[in-house]
């Protein structure tokens, strides 16, 4: 599992994890929890129940905040759940009055946190499936955190799902920071509780004829998808094929 590989390579560059925070659609908790949980902490794969509470105290002598936050909708409830990591119910209406009750929850979004205060964020297609992660063809990236305007856009997108989750603990969300290494970055994260659109913000003053995606899905009402996207400001005089 390539990005699997790329998770562990990301861990063992930083320090001891602070926290570990995936976000998800689909959800297969005995899979995060034999393979991805193990890959955080240090820790091999565990292979028979000794071994699961093994890792849930390693997990807890360590300290990591390791949770998920995911669509309740679509976990796999035919899988058993071994340690004590948090799972978060997000509902999109929840989030932002945008949403409504068709709206699905389908980001998958990584975020590492040492105890030097190295930050590390990923972002893709993969979700916390065998599939996601083992078997599809599916695109994934990692970049440090370094400004902090991306540290900022990390924690309004985090820090939205704490409340929509009904997390009471509000210890554990980001903190405001004033400083950070770099002014600005050559990536920004960019997400679905920003004001200003994904496609305002990919094609603002840009100079672009064609878009092309590659999907497995099509909106339930193809034409008024398409009507809404030729319309949209940022997208005149783009042609969709």
């Amino acid at each position: 599992m390539k990005l699997l590989h790329e998770l562990k390579r990301k861990v063992t560059g930083m320090g001891p994890l602070r926290r570990a925070w995936f976000t998800t659609f689909n959800l297969d908790i005995e899979f995060f929890e034999t393979f991805i949980l193990p890959a955080v902490i240090g820790s091999e794969s565990p292979r028979n129940r000794i071994e699961f509470e093994q890792l849930q105290q390693e997990l807890t002598e360590k300290g990591t905040d390791v949770r998920v936050f995911c669509d309740p909708r679509f976990i796999d409830t035919n899988r058993i759940k071994r340690t004590c990591v948090p799972i978060h119910a997000i509902r999109p209406d929840r989030l932002s009055e945008r949403f409504g009750e068709r709206s699905l929850f389908h980001p998958k979004v990584i975020y590492l946190e040492d105890d030097n205060g190295r930050r590390m964020i990923g972002a893709g297609s993969a979700n916390l499936t065998l599939s996601g992660w083992g078997r599809n063809l599916e695109a994934f990236v990692f970049r440090e955190v370094e400004s902090l305007a991306n540290y900022r856009e990390i924690r309004t997108f985090f820090n939205g799902l704490w409340d929509a989750a009904g997390i009471e603990d509000d210890v554990g969300k980001l903190r405001a920071r004033r400083k950070a290494a770099k002014s600005n970055e050559k990536w920004r994260f960019v997400h679905s509780l920003q004001d200003q659109s994904f496609a305002a913000q990919l094609l603002g003053g840009a100079e672009v004829s064609d878009i092309v995606v590659w999907s497995p899905y099509l909106p339930h009402v193809e034409g008024q998808f398409t009507g809404a996207v030729r319309r949209h400001p940022a997208l005149r005089g783009v042609a969709l094929a």
